[in-house]
């Protein structure tokens, strides 16, 4: 279901097999390296769209990326806010892992998420050197376009990344395939993440009480398969304990 930064074994062959899945493999390689992070893939997919409907759709850093100096732009890359603000943090040095609010990006940010646009592209074709740059007005592209999106993880912020190529990884048809039927997939809500000393660990017995920075009417985090997607609250429902789901983290 997902990679680690430090997986990349077996790239090409899978790119020949499971274009997505080779896409990933290589591009949480490239992320990890960059970002010094952790970084984990979920969800990969391919598929055409119209170039129209993509860039209509593009809600977060957009950037025209090209193949050359000078050249025309052969391929974009949208990132979804709360993982460009992620990217740009851990880029500028901040040590956060919480999750990041949306908002708008600031030049200085919109400038560092380049270079998570480059390692995108570079990670689909890794036979032209990238270079990206920030746009509010995309456009120019041919009709169609390969999509190749990403579930992206980075500390407790995740979002959505999607690369956009004019002539690239072969597509079975014009649309992605209907998912596979799947089995039970963990649902599992936490709290936060908190440290105790080697003295506090040692003394614990059962009555103790661990006490959070978390207000007890505060966030917790809904997992699906081990990858934050939800924010909530706890309460209840017809005398159980029950998660309100009050938004989308990506």
């Amino acid at each position: 279901m997902s990679n680690s930064s430090g997986t990349n074994v077996g790239t090409e062959a899978a790119r020949s097999t499971d274009p997505a899945g080779g896409f990933a493999q290589a591009f949480a390689a490239a992320a990890g390296k960059l970002l010094a992070a952790d970084v984990r893939i979920f969800f990969p997919a391919l598929s055409r769209e119209p170039a129209e409907q993509f860039f209509q759709s593009c809600q977060g850093a957009c950037y025209a990326l090209h193949a050359g100096q000078g050249a025309q732009a052969d391929a974009w890359c949208d990132i979804e806010p709360p993982l460009a603000l992620a990217i740009a943090c851990r880029l500028l040095g901040c040590d956060k892992t919480e999750t990041i609010d949306q908002r708008p990006l600031t030049e200085v940010e919109r400038r560092l998420g380049a270079r998570a646009a480059e390692a995108a592209a570079q990670a689909a074709d890794d036979s032209r050197q990238w270079r990206a740059s920030p746009t509010t007005t995309p456009g120019g592209a041919a009709d169609l376009l390969t999509v190749l999106r990403l579930g992206v993880s980075l500390g407790r912020s995740s979002g959505v990344l999607r690369l956009a190529m004019r002539n690239a990884l072969p597509v079975g048809g014009d649309a992605p395939a209907a998912p596979a039927p799947a089995g039970p997939i963990e649902l599992r809500v936490t709290t936060e993440d908190f440290n105790v000393s080697d003295e506090t660990l040692a003394t614990l017995s059962v009555g103790d009480v661990l006490a959070t920075d978390l207000d007890t009417d505060g966030e917790v985090i809904i997992r699906v398969a081990g990858v934050p997607k939800f924010a909530g609250r706890l309460g209840q429902f017809k005398g159980r304990r029950a998660i309100v789901i009050t938004r989308k983290l990506f």
